[in-house]
């Protein structure tokens, strides 16, 4: 859910920043675009918008529900150890 992400956005970012190149995709579904950015620019608190790194090895997906999807073995393993007191939130929806 945003409301873990959040607090720990600067974290997340330099993670993503560890294992991904320069550029990285975020592809939007609001605003009607694809993107290549710098990693810099990368924010884990998405709407409706995807971003992954050049070669699909990891994901990171924000939904209208604020929630927030990650996928690829090392992004999921860092987010798990970063987020650890929330862990009864993984892997599960709550309205």
């Amino acid at each position: 859910m945003k409301k873990y992400v959040e607090p720990c956005e600067k974290e997340i970012i330099e993670i993503v920043k560890g294992f991904s190149s320069e550029k990285i995709y975020e592809i939007g579904e609001i605003n009607e675009g694809d993107y290549e950015i710098t990693v810099e620019s990368f924010s884990p608190i998405l709407y409706e918008t995807l971003c992954c790194d050049r070669n699909f090895e990891w994901v990171a997906y924000g939904s209208h529900e604020s929630t927030i999807a990650f996928g690829g073995d090392k992004l999921i393993a860092a987010i798990k150890q970063l987020l650890y007191t929330h862990s009864s939130k993984f892997d599960v929806y709550e309205q």
